[in-house]
């Protein structure tokens, strides 16, 4: 193994040309293209790791200059790349984040010792959860992955001389818990494992002290919606707690993959995760192809077998989908156990997909989920068969592509549902730029017990927050957080704490797609993406945001996206509102 600390003067280090990649030179070249400067190189078996420091962008709390990533190989090999790479920094995700996050979840009626006790009491129960799962079902989530997460563990050992705290254990917790922990949560609340194994220890917990995050944000626009006519633009709006650590630690990683699955070649593709997160907040592969994943609470989910979701299925799809269509089957054949939207845009084929999943299986009868005393209100099963989405539900997943059409008799229901909640309703609401909630402080939506517009009607232009669209799996949202045996009016009450949130940020994003449709460029693409930001025109959005320890900035609670799809950019902003944005050329390094 050999290590460069730096990158010194090009002249100085001998070119290395690994066959399939392109040499060591062309690399540094492809940084300082972004603007960059590559700061250590690092060997292992033959393939490289880089790491380059941006020279315009620094974190605003620390002064340091913001990183990105490039690894080669076998997974293994780049985990282990990586974790010589920054064996600190997967340490801190592995370690302070992951246990950091919890809390973000918790609200103990703000007693401090019962806040420490339960913060303790749920971190023992995702440890075991998440080892058991691992024994059972070993085939649900790729070898791959935990391949990569054993690279990493080797690679912080060696780079430290073993005195690290990363495990894979540690790893495996930040990789798939989040998906435990929806899957218990979204269904059947008051029975599930988590609250008996609490409840047996502490005997004063109740639901209300656990609220699962509902956000995120995307876009896909392209053709007709742009200035150029010809550009196509993916924007990802990653909502989630930084847990006092992702705003230190995000960062863009480009990966060079060189093992097939299933008989599909792996693709290149940029990262946009932190190290050690072995998923995707949001990717970008080398044939244009743009990935997010939104949360949706809905009760379709298989808390006993959560599988493979969310941040690990993002990266699943970028590494081996070579057009979207693929990545819906991909997505379709993985063993899936909770429900999340997954935005998939196509900048070769010039789609976009968004795809409504829940849990695995041959067939989900959705009107199962509908409490027996709102089922008057809602349609039956005479109903979806005379009014079908254009395509049928698939293993428990439905499509909607850019080209969908909403089945409009579904909206007749809506009229006698808000009334039945007590809701105003006008015709306006449900209008192409109609809004539910004006403000995002209004309680206009009746919870979940509606069907929501699509009011993107345009065939080049598709948007998503935290909501199924179609019909049909709508109705597994109109159960929220419980199943059947559960009291719906505790579920109304869990579910009413994020629902016109998500319903108010889809209603903007809209209107801002539609007033900019023909307009939009990359400057505008970005500007709409960041649609939240504390000087734009809803600063009071993320006032709760933490701040700076001058309390001059706020934190972006997660990260921001956009790629340029034809040109294969994806540029992110994360860290602090004032930092500046960075940017990778794919193509450069490939």
């Amino acid at each position: 193994m050999k290590e460069n600390e730096t990158a010194g003067s090009r002249t100085s280090r001998a070119v290395h040309n690994t066959t399939g990649f392109r040499s060591t030179e062309d690399i540094i070249g492809a940084f300082e293209h972004d603007g960059y400067e590559v700061i250590k190189i690092v060997e292992y078996e033959g393939v490289r790791g880089f790491m380059a420091k941006s020279k315009t962008a620094f974190n605003y709390e620390t002064g340091e200059h913001k990183l990105s990533y490039y690894v080669e190989g076998t997974s293994f090999q780049m985990g282990y790349l990586m974790g010589l790479l920054a064996p600190q920094t997967v340490e801190r995700m592995a370690v302070d984040y992951v246990y950091n996050f919890i809390p973000c979840m918790l609200k103990p009626n703000g007693d401090p010792e019962k806040f420490r006790l339960l913060w303790k009491v749920l971190w023992c129960f995702i440890s075991l959860a998440t080892r058991w799962l691992r024994r059972k079902y070993p085939k649900d989530i790729p070898a791959m992955y935990a391949e990569e997460m054993k690279g990493l563990v080797a690679g912080c050992k060696k780079a430290t001389n073993g005195n690290t705290k990363v495990t894979f254990n540690k790893l495996w917790n930040l990789n798939t818990s989040f998906d435990l922990i929806l899957s218990l949560t979204y269904t059947n609340f008051g029975m599930s494992e988590l609250e008996r194994y609490v409840k047996k220890r502490l005997p004063w917990f109740n639901r209300t002290m656990i609220m699962m995050p509902a956000f995120c944000n995307g876009f896909s626009v392209f053709g007709a919606a742009t200035a150029s006519g010809n550009a196509h633009y993916f924007g990802r709006d990653f909502m989630l707690s930084t847990g006092n650590v992702l705003e230190f630690t995000a960062a863009m990683i480009i990966y060079n993959p060189v093992e097939t699955f299933d008989g599909r070649k792996a693709v290149p593709f940029v990262s946009m995760a932190a190290p050690g997160f072995v998923g995707s907040l949001a990717a970008m592969n080398n044939y244009g192809i743009g990935i997010g994943v939104n949360t949706v609470p809905a009760a379709n989910c298989a808390p006993c077998r959560p599988g493979i979701n969310s941040v690990l299925l993002v990266r699943h799809c970028a590494q081996y989908s070579q057009s979207a269509q693929e990545a819906v089957s991909i997505t379709t054949e993985s063993q899936r156990g909770v429900s999340w939207l997954y935005i998939v845009a196509d900048g070769t084929a010039d789609k976009a997909v968004v795809i409504e999943c829940g849990k695995k299986e041959t067939h989900t009868d959705f009107l199962s989920y509908i409490p027996d005393n709102l089922k008057k209100l809602l349609p039956d099963q005479a109903f979806l068969k005379a009014h079908p989405s254009d395509i049928p539900q698939q293993m428990g997943l439905m499509q909607r592509w850019n080209d969908y059409r909403y089945p409009q008799a579904y909206m007749s229901f809506n009229k006698p549902l808000f009334e039945h909640f007590n809701k105003p309703y006008t015709d306006w609401q449900f209008s192409e730029k109609g809004y539910v909630d004006k403000k995002v402080t209004d309680t206009g939506c009746p919870f979940t017990w509606y069907f929501s517009p699509q009011r993107e009607d345009k065939k080049d232009l598709l948007l998503v927050t935290n909501m199924y669209i179609i019909p049909e799996i709508r109705l597994a949202m109109m159960n929220a957080a419980t199943v059947k045996k559960a009291n719906p009016a505790q579920a109304i009450k869990i579910a009413k704490t994020t629902y016109d949130d998500v319903q108010w940020r889809y209603d903007v994003l809209n209107e801002e797609l539609l007033n900019a449709y023909g307009n939009i460029d990359l400057a505008g693409a970005k500007d709409i993406i960041s649609f939240l930001r504390p000087d734009g025109k809803y600063p009071d959005y993320t006032e709760k945001n933490p701040t700076s320890s001058d309390g001059k900035v706020r934190t972006i609670q997660g990260t921001i996206s956009l790629c340029d799809l034809k040109k294969k950019v994806m540029e992110s902003h994360y860290g602090y509102y004032a930092d500046a944005w960075l940017k990778l050329t794919l193509s450069q390094y490939l």
